[in-house]
Formats: structure tokens, C-alpha cells, sequence
């Protein structure tokens, strides 16, 4: 099937974000001479779950989402002052690392060769959660591949809210949600909104996940089974 619109999420979608994360960790740490190795999820899982945010469905989280990223991207590197007892602010630590997260681009395998192969025959678009000032210079590494980029910032609500849905459909004048497909890798977020918005899903499932209440349309391992399914 030939859908009209093609909707991305962008994190761990189209960017392997872990691994742009711990490229800018690295350089970070080389930046202020520190030795060793730290992965972030030890610095940021705990920063995660301490503000909720692995709880994308929560009525708080939601409501509040931009707010608890903002103090999410401070609070990791609380951690990281504690396991290399550096004198430096979080703060700055913060600034550091994001100096070179913004510049970081590290496509999931295949990524970029689909879309380059998909935007000849369909309207790509991001939308995806986060600030702004994150992800829109870290989206616009991938330029010429998306017509249109949408964040949860710039949309005013968060996926899988209804509402965050309700303004893509909007925004993008898409008159049949049928010949639409939304693509990401969460499934509380993206595939179970798109869902309820009715849109045809595919989650992005290196994991080999399994779901047993929300069901996708597709289901794909790697990205470049999604050109098998838009044949």
C-alpha cells in the first residue's frame, strides 16, 4: 500500500539516540579530562525514574512533560558530579554535553535509506516529544528527508495524547487518517496513539517486544522491512 503521509518518530526511530548520547557523554568527560568510561543510562535512568518520566501515560507526566525534561536534563548530570567528583555545576555539566549532543548524528541502521526511498512516493514528517531546542537543530541534520517536523513543545500537548494527534491530522490537512502511517519505536506512545487516532501503526521493534493490548499494523525488526510492507 501506498500511504499519503508518513509520520516518524525521531529518537530511536530515524536517531539512535543512545548512541549519540554516549558519544557526547564521551566527549564531554575528554572535555574536562575526566578517565574511564561511564555509560548514560547510569546517569540518566535514575534521573528518568526519579521525575516519573518512565511513565509516559501518567495524567502528571503528561500534563507536566516539558517541565520534568527540563529538570531531567539537569538532574543526570547531578549524578555523573557524584561518580566523577568534578567541580563543576550540573547546570554547566549540562551545557557542556549538550554542545555536543546537538551535533551528534548517528542515523539507526537504514534509516536515512528509506526515507530516501519513501519520500519519493509519500509526505515524510517527524513529530515527536521533546524541547525545541533539542531536537529541532538535531532533526535538522537529517535536511532534505522530512517536509514537515513537529514537536510536542510546538504542538502543546505530548504523544499519546489525543489532542497531540488531533493537531497533526490538522496541521498536515489529512483529510483519510487510512492513508496515513505513523512509524516509532514506543508502543505506550506512538503506536498507542496513533492507534486511537487511526492511523495505521508500525513499531520499529528491534527487541522483538511483545505487546498483549496494543497491537500495531506492522511490526518490523529491523527499518528496512518497512519498504516490504509499502510495496
Amino acid at each position: 500500500m501506498i500511504y499519503k503521509h508518513i509520520i516518524f518518530d525521531f529518537d530511536n526511530t530515524i536517531a539512535d539516540y543512545d548512541k549519540g548520547a554516549n558519544n557526547a557523554l564521551k566527549k564531554t568527560m575528554d572535555f574536562y579530562h575526566l578517565n574511564g568510561e561511564i555509560d548514560y543510562d547510569s546517569i540518566s535512568l535514575p534521573a528518568w525514574k526519579k521525575l516519573g518520566l518512565d511513565n509516559p501515560c501518567d495524567e502528571n507526566v503528561i500534563k507536566n512533560y516539558h517541565k520534568l525534561y527540563k529538570k531531567f536534563t539537569v538532574e543526570r548530570f547531578k549524578q555523573f558530579k557524584k561518580l566523577c567528583d568534578i567541580d563543576v555545576t550540573a547546570e554547566g555539566l549540562n551545557a557542556t554535553y549538550i554542545s555536543y549532543f546537538l551535533k551528534e548524528k548517528t542515523p539507526i541502521k537504514d534509516a536515512v535509506k528509506i526515507c530516501k526511498k519513501l519520500k519519493k512516493r509519500s509526505i515524510l514528517t517527524v513529530a515527536t516529544n521533546g524541547l525545541n531546542e533539542y531536537q529541532t537543530p538535531r532533526i535538522s541534520l537529517y535536511k532534505g528527508l522530512f517536509k514537515n517536523v513537529f514537536t510536542s513543545e510546538s504542538i502543546g500537548y505530548v504523544k499519546p495524547q489525543k489532542e497531540f494527534f488531533d493537531k497533526l491530522i490538522e496541521r498536515l490537512q489529512i483529510d483519510d487518517v487510512n492513508l496515513c502511517l505513523f512509524v516509532g519505536d514506543s508502543i505506550n506512545t506512538d503506536i498507542k496513539g496513533a492507534n486511537e487516532a487511526g492511523f495505521n501503526t508500525c513499531w520499529y521493534n528491534p527487541n522483538g517486544e511483545k505487546s498483549e493490548t496494543i497491537e500495531p499494523t506492522f511490526d518490523i525488526r529491523e527499518m528496512k522491512e518497512l519498504n516490504m510492507f509499502l510495496k
